[in-house]
């Protein structure tokens, strides 16, 4: 199957796929992959179909591609019903999962380091006055927050929180 060629859509398809490209609190996103698609309905060549959108052919060529791979899915979901067919458009509008290392702290965890760094380090059974990244690391460790981290990781989620000074001076200098 070729990936220039005329897109063909049902009329509750290209009427969900209008309601986007037209709609003013749709994230810009949907918006333009929307107008491309609607653009690939009316014209099989990638480049003047990239012109009319102010995008370039490999956009183009992605969501056209991405529209004939989802067809058979779109055409299911449409004969089960309207809202099915919705959600289907919907998955297939959005972002694909892009790859990389999934986060090794969630942000509840990072909320809990946090909280736990704001109370007294005496409340929790700690001999100490204050709390260091290693006192840190170990009492996440100790109540199950986490199953384990180093004292450098520590430093850096606390260290994240604070103000970085400018390296270069703020205020415009006067010079003679």
């Amino acid at each position: 199957m070729s990936t220039c060629q005329t897109l063909h859509f049902t009329d509750a398809q290209r009427r969900f796929l209008t309601v986007i490209a037209h709609a003013p609190s749709c994230d810009y996103r949907l918006v333009i992959r929307a107008r491309i698609l609607l653009a690939c309905g009316t014209d099989p060549c990638n480049e003047s179909v990239a012109r009319t959108c102010g995008t370039n052919r490999g956009t183009v060529r992605k969501w056209r591609r991405r529209w004939l791979a989802a067809h058979d899915q779109c055409a299911a979901a449409e004969a089960d019903s309207l809202r099915a067919l919705r959600t289907v458009l919907q998955t297939v509008l959005t972002d694909a999962p892009r790859p990389g290392h999934p986060l090794t702290f969630t942000p509840e965890q990072i909320t809990q380091l946090s909280a736990l760094a704001c109370t007294r380090p005496t409340d929790m059974g700690r001999e100490v006055s204050h709390w260091t990244p290693r006192e840190l690391a170990d009492e996440l460790q100790r109540q199950g927050i986490v199953a384990s981290i180093s004292p450098r990781h520590v430093g850096r989620f606390l260290k994240a929180g604070r103000p970085q000074t400018p390296s270069q001076p703020v205020l415009a200098q006067h010079r003679p």
